[in-house]
């Protein structure tokens, strides 16, 4: 699997799923996140990016610049 890249990351729109690439659901497949909001994405430091992302209905989190590498856009 891919990791994201910055530039995919600042694309990202809400709605859009991607996948962790070590975590595994039930099933054995890539735990399925769900993007939640639009990136937020800096001026000043252009290599920031903070994306906020959800897994099923409690959890919340945020895909930075720091934890790009655990994710991929595909679940292969």
């Amino acid at each position: 699997m891919k990791s994201i890249t910055l530039e995919e990351a600042k694309k990202l729109s809400p709605g859009m799923w991607i996948y962790h690439r070590t975590e595994k659901d039930s099933k054995g497949e890539p735990k399925r996140w769900k993007v939640s909001g639009q990136p937020v994405v800096w001026k000043k430091t252009p290599e920031k990016v903070e994306v906020p992302i959800k897994y099923g209905m409690y959890t919340n989190s945020r895909l930075t610049e720091r934890n790009l590498y655990y994710f991929s856009m595909t679940n292969y």
